[in-house]
């Protein structure tokens, strides 16, 4: 089988100085128990530019070297294809490019972005000694994406030129006096624009360039610009449950909220309205009474449909987003109608918009917002199946900077149940025999919570759950506290919870545990054997610290229920500390881990509690988190000098997931914690 291999210059080299030789080895090698049977001559090619070259090298059968004239390669930007055959008429092919960042030449800049429906620059400039007067330039570019406004002369300069619809803009640049800016080409980019499936990046490429003085005419190309998409403004959402309320969030680029955009739906939800039963109805497979019924629906059901009756029937979609079927136009509330092809509504001063217009069926659908005659990207959303339900569930207590002052709690609810608060008193306040504390004691206090969204089980169908945190302060220390969480009408049970003190001189009492790993057999009974254990053992245990890898999948949602079934017989007093394994930050295990639990937020910027720190009478408690990214160990080590800098405690703890050294074959090099 021939191979061929780029000698000099080598793929994507830029060259400094002109260039002195070129060389390609196309040689034969061996392939399987096929002999070899050397390289044919004759079905050597040689491309440089798109132009052929191949009678004007020559290939050494000796040194298996493809030559070329270096004085036939000007300055610029090049791209090379060599093919070959051996013997046996086996092909090879190689395409590279290299750049002769010498002489004069012509070049090309532009920005690394551009901007949905703003104007994208791309310069042609001339580098190097000039001694051209005019050239001819020929840009190939996507016209999806961009479309040429106007050609800029510069420098004295006169350009004039045309583009087709097939994305080739053709100018001429006359004129020339001197080295610089040459002319600019001004594009605007569609407020459509988008990167294909695959693209990284795209293209205004120069298919010909030529150079010319009153001596000779010489082709010259630039390197090829390479763009990514970008939109002024950015869309996101949160709250997609179905029949939950969607909020839409949009910000500047720079991450500011932005007051005043206009969300509309695209896609197919942009054809439909939504549609409310004025009574019971059924459901028809076709639109005539005859056909088979697929679903009756109580008065107030709100579907997508078709936004007028066609001949006394509307055609309607089912919250399962798979079945449509046909409601008699008898049964809609006609005065209800709201079409979607308008906009939802503007961004408040928040940059946020709520709607209970975008969950009604399971499916993908897209959503876009708009200021004037600029947009952001069409976001796709998942509208999935809801999680969890009204009531709270899963309640955790977490550590604290302080323990002797301040609870912090966490549970779930079902995404519909968006506002949810913690009440608190003072257990003293509750009288004896009371079914709860005296009213005017107690204190309420709106939760903070956030949805995510995340799979079953591993790999599975998603859908979606609403975390609920609350951090109380201002507590009284070594003082038993009553506390329940959710909302009226779906209140927790009331718990028990006590301060710690705040004296240095008392012992400092916790549980250590780690790699849970509930997901096993007889995981949870086997966890809550082992905390039951070293509770009754260490009655005067403070805290527990989790050391990471809690559970298996980090995205599979029913190992972290079973986790939190697991640690229900202490987590509603006893608080934790944890930290993040390389089993638990799986998928959307990472999301779970921070909008689930409420630690401490001390850690370094833009990586808070992740890691944190907290203190605990005469100690000093340091959490780690060893599943980040370099840059985010650097983040970490700095903010740990600093946090120990102020560390006046005479003992110090930290906690992280993996051993700094390594003792188990297959674990990485042992300088990872270095």
């Amino acid at each position: 089988m021939p191979g061929i291999e780029a000698v000099s210059p080598a793929p994507d080299a830029v060259l400094t100085s002109e260039l002195d030789k070129f060389e390609v080895r196309i040689a034969d090698a061996p392939a399987g128990t096929d002999a070899m049977s050397g390289i044919d001559p004759d079905a050597i090619a040689l491309l440089v530019d798109g132009q052929d070259l191949t009678a004007q090298a020559a290939y050494s059968e000796e040194t298996k070297l493809l030559t070329l004239p270096a004085s036939l390669i000007s300055s610029g930007y090049h791209e090379v294809v060599v093919t070959a055959k051996d013997k046996a008429g086996n092909p090879a092919r190689l395409s590279y490019a290299f750049t002769e960042d010498a002489g004069e030449r012509l070049v090309m800049s532009a920005p690394a972005e551009a901007v949905s429906n703003e104007l994208y620059e791309v310069t042609v400039s001339l580098a190097g000694d000039r001694t051209s007067q005019s050239s001819k330039i020929s840009l190939q570019y996507d016209p999806g994406t961009l479309a040429v406004e106007r050609i800029v002369s510069k420098n004295g300069t006169t350009a004039t030129g045309t583009s087709d619809a097939d994305g080739v803009l053709q100018f001429d640049v006359n004129g020339i006096q001197a080295s610089g800016e040459l002319a600019t080409v001004q594009f605007r980019v569609s407020p459509d624009a988008v990167l294909g499936r695959g693209e990284s990046f795209k293209l205004v490429k120069m298919r010909a360039g030529t150079l010319a003085s009153d001596a000779a005419t010489r082709s010259s190309l630039a390197q090829p610009i390479r763009y990514t998409i970008a939109f002024p403004y950015l869309l996101a959402v949160e709250g997609v449950g179905l029949n939950s309320t969607s909020t839409f969030k949009v910000t500047s680029r720079d991450g500011a909220p932005f007051a005043g955009a206009d969300i509309y739906l695209r896609g197919v939800l942009e054809q439909m309205a939504v549609v409310k039963l004025s009574a019971q109805a059924s459901v028809y497979e076709d639109d005539d009474t005859s056909e088979p019924v697929v679903a009756t629906l109580p008065a107030g059901t709100r579907l997508y449909g078709t936004p007028e009756a066609d001949d006394g029937w509307f055609e309607v979609m089912l919250p399962d987003g798979a079945t449509t079927g046909y409601v008699e136009e008898t049964s809609v509330d006609a005065a209800s109608i709201v079409p979607l092809n308008l906009s939802l509504g503007q961004t408040d001063e928040k940059g946020e918009l709520k709607t209970n217009l975008t969950t009604l069926a399971l499916g993908t659908y897209k959503a876009q917002a708009v200021v004037g005659s600029k947009n952001s990207a069409a976001m796709s959303f998942e509208v999935v199946e809801p999680y969890g339900n009204r009531n709270p569930e899963y309640v955790q207590t977490y550590v604290t900077k302080d323990l002797s002052s301040q609870l912090s709690v966490g549970w779930t609810t079902s995404p519909m149940a968006a506002t949810n608060y913690i009440q608190y008193a003072k257990a003293a306040d509750w009288a004896k025999g009371a079914s709860g504390p005296d009213a005017s004691k107690v204190t309420t206090v709106e939760a903070e919570s956030a949805t995510q969204v995340l799979s079953e089980l591993e790999n599975g169908p998603k859908g979606e759950i609403r975390f609920n945190t609350a951090l109380i302060g201002g507590l009284s220390e070594s003082t038993a506290y009553k506390y329940r969480v959710g909302s009226e009408g779906a209140w927790s049970d009331w718990y028990d919870y006590a301060t710690a003190d705040a004296k240095t001189s008392t012992p400092v009492s916790f549980v250590f545990v780690t790699d849970s790993h509930v997901k096993a057999d007889n995981g949870k009974e086997t966890y809550q054997s082992l905390i039951r254990n070293a509770l009754d053992t260490y009655p005067d245990t403070q805290f527990l610290m989790h050391g990471g890898d809690a559970v298996d999948v980090g995205g599979a949602f029913a190992e972290w229920k079973r986790l939190w079934e697991a640690a229900s017989s202490y987590a509603t007093f006893l608080p934790t500390a944890a930290t993040l394994g390389n089993h638990d930050v799986k998928a959307e295990g990472k999301e779970v881990f921070v909008k689930g639990a409420s630690l401490p937020d001390n850690g370094p910027d833009a990586y808070k509690e992740y890691a944190y720190s907290y203190d605990v009478d005469d100690a000093h408690f340091v959490v780690l988190n060893s599943e980040g990214t370099k840059a985010q160990m650097a983040l970490q080590a700095e903010w740990l000098r600093k946090d120990l800098d102020g560390n006046d405690k005479k003992w110090t703890i930290a906690m992280f997931h993996r051993p700094v050294y390594h003792t188990e074959a297959g674990r990485g090099g042992s300088r990872r914690g270095r």
